[in-house]
């Protein structure tokens, strides 16, 4: 027998194994149930065939709900049920005529355009066209933009649309915040009265921490256009709220630019922010630069902060080599006595060739496990 044929006997044997086999239950709304006899390894769009099948209703027309959850067409049905042998779904018939644009949206997006009013209001298929073409969304039916659900998808794709969008929904802290998060620009267009929200200003702030290393010029610039514009167009009352500030410098570095003076004063402030971001020791009032307990949290989070200590915390060996981030040029930075001294020099050297050789081990052994699971 050739290996084809043994391939395929083995797949036939696999499929007629008792585990491999479940049983749905078909329910619609007009209270008839069909049944199917299906494989775990069945897609829902494999349920829907075999639906048209015996009962006649095209796949297009068919929406496969389980309790209130719609299930999408190629969600596995061993993945949604790993452990059930009868499964119970709901079968809700679409209207032939929403069937066939839905089917159009996917295939040609355009027709959208000229197709009738009842079409143009409903969510699910300006959703799918929107998707396919954004010129699409120029011919929503008004009500649409007064629809929550459609608004928030939407706006994650295209933020202009947020002007479309009606003035109550346009003060929804979780569609301003959703779209914020994936345009942080979009700032721009939200409320002014919606701007004091530290939590919608926190959603446009972009993640950057300061890597223990030189960054290119371009994305450093990029990261503080970006704060910049924040800041900008933010409430300027929030620059003065140390809590915010607290958590605006955890997550970005360069937001730590407009923080007041007086904020570098305050010791619990300036402790959070060098744990966050180890160089931000520069920025530290003096008397701070020379506590032993700021300096090493800062040395920890990035070695390259010993450069800032002083009061002769730079001599400390405890603060040289660098720490958790693994910044052995920490030791350019250090008093000359601790330059000359060979001990804190070879465990430097060991420390860097120590993780480099822990990284490349690390992935020699990722790789046999995935080789494993392959074989």
């Amino acid at each position: 027998m050739s290996q084809h044929g043994i391939a395929k006997l083995f797949h036939e044997l696999w499929q007629r194994l008792p585990t491999q086999k479940v049983e749905l239950r078909i329910n619609s709304l007009s209270g008839n149930v069909t049944l199917i006899d299906a494989l775990r390894t069945w897609t829902v769009q494999e349920v829907k065939k075999a639906i048209e099948c015996q009962s006649g209703i095209l796949q297009r027309e068919q929406i496969l709900l389980l309790e209130r959850s719609t299930l999408a067409d190629g969600e596995v049905l061993d993945a949604c049920f790993p452990s059930k042998h009868v499964i119970d779904l709901t079968l809700v018939r679409r209207p032939p005529l929403v069937a066939e644009w839905l089917e159009k949206a996917i295939t040609q997006p355009g027709d959208v355009r000229s197709a009738p009013e009842e079409i143009l209001r409903h969510r699910e298929i300006m959703l799918t066209a929107a998707e396919q073409d954004y010129s699409v969304l120029e011919h929503v039916h008004p009500d649409l933009w007064a629809d929550r659900e459609f608004v928030q998808k939407v706006v994650q794709w295209n933020w202009r649309c947020f002007t479309k969008a009606s003035r109550e929904l346009q003060k929804d802290r979780d569609i301003i915040i959703g779209m914020l998060q994936n345009h942080m620009r979009a700032l721009r267009c939200v409320p002014v009265e919606m701007r004091n929200d530290p939590e919608i200003i926190l959603a446009s702030i972009p993640q950057f921490r300061y890597p223990t290393h030189k960054i290119p010029g371009a994305i450093d610039s990029l990261m503080t256009d970006h704060t910049y514009f924040v800041f900008q167009h933010a409430a300027e009352g929030l620059r003065y709220d140390i809590e915010f500030m607290r958590s605006a410098i955890e997550k970005c570095y360069h937001t730590a630019e407009f923080a007041p003076p007086e904020m570098w004063k305050d010791r619990d402030f300036v402790l959070c922010a060098v744990k966050s971001h180890g160089q931000l020791l520069k920025k530290a009032a003096p008397e701070f630069q020379a506590d032993p307990e700021i300096v090493h949290a800062a040395v920890q989070q990035n070695g390259l902060a010993l450069q800032h200590a002083l009061n002769g915390l730079d001599t400390d060996c405890t603060f040289a080599p660098g720490g958790r981030n693994d910044n052995s040029h920490a030791l350019d930075f250090v008093g000359m006595a601790l330059q000359e001294d060979w001990f804190v020099t070879l465990v430097t050297l060991i420390q860097r060739l120590h993780t480099r050789t822990f990284q490349i081990l690390k992935r020699c052994v990722q790789a046999l496990f995935y080789v494993a699971d392959r074989w």
